[in-house]
């Protein structure tokens, strides 16, 4: 369930590229699916579902709105019955705010996704785990290891190494066996895309970017007038990309 629901937010985030005014639909979409997953949790079991561990049944929705800067978000909250009533983590009975809201939705979305692991500070990992002569061997194998396009060829290839290094440098073989399917989310894009995800330079650099025109401030009044400035940052970098013939990364053609 959880991998279909990212399906749907996947495409969804795809298509603000198209289209901007899709995201109130997109933080609609997020936060109702969220739901019907706690409220499964909550339940003890899936809709339709028989279940000895069952402890309520749904009982409908209830309407619920929420006014937010990107416009007014419409959600069916799911009612319950024959247990203890259900209360979405993302409202509460006493606070509806739009920060909680927005970072509900991520770590909601994110709990589901496959985090990639920068392949350059993994190299300089294992490089720490032998003596510098054996570092070009070292290099040329892991080399060898992420030159494939599919996952499952990367991941074989990574196993052989471990196997190779296990007898003279057993933390080598650690490190592959515990880390080296981190370092392969990005085997799911096109090869153009996957050249600059596999390390986080794209990152390091809005980071860098964000921090200069931060430090020029130095004091925030409150923390709502620091989001205010790197939102506008953000939207000044996403805006750069779209108008840019040549971005540095372009998902969608």
């Amino acid at each position: 369930m959880a991998a279909e629901n990212n399906d749907i937010i996947g495409q969804l985030t795809q298509d603000i590229f198209k289209d901007n005014d899709r995201l109130r639909h997109l933080l609609e979409t997020i936060v109702q699916l969220a739901m019907h997953e706690e409220v499964s949790n909550h339940i003890k079991a899936d809709k339709y579902e028989r279940s000895k561990d069952r402890r309520g049944r749904r009982n409908g929705y209830k309407p619920r709105s929420l006014s937010c800067r990107v416009g007014k978000l419409n959600f069916h909250i799911p009612q319950t019955r024959d247990c203890p009533p259900y209360q979405p983590t993302m409202f509460n009975r006493w606070q509806r705010s739009e920060r909680a809201l927005l970072i509900t939705c991520a770590e909601m979305y994110f709990q589901g996704v496959q985090w990639q692991r920068c392949r350059v500070h993994f190299k300089r990992e294992l490089l720490k785990k032998v003596p510098w002569k054996q570092s070009r061997e070292l290099m040329e194998d892991i080399a060898s290891v992420f030159e494939p396009e599919h996952r499952n060829e990367c991941m074989l290839r990574g196993m052989v190494m471990a196997d190779k290094w296990r007898q003279r440098y057993p933390t080598v073989s650690k490190m592959l066996e515990d880390g080296l399917e981190d370092c392969l989310s990005v085997c799911s894009f096109d090869e153009d895309i996957r050249k600059k995800m596999n390390s986080t330079n794209m990152l390091e650099n809005i980071m860098r970017r964000l921090k200069a025109r931060t430090r020029v401030v130095c004091i925030f009044p409150n923390r709502q007038s620091c989001d205010r400035l790197i939102g506008a940052l953000l939207m000044e970098i996403h805006e750069d990309w779209q108008a840019d013939k040549r971005p540095y990364l372009r998902i969608l053609e």
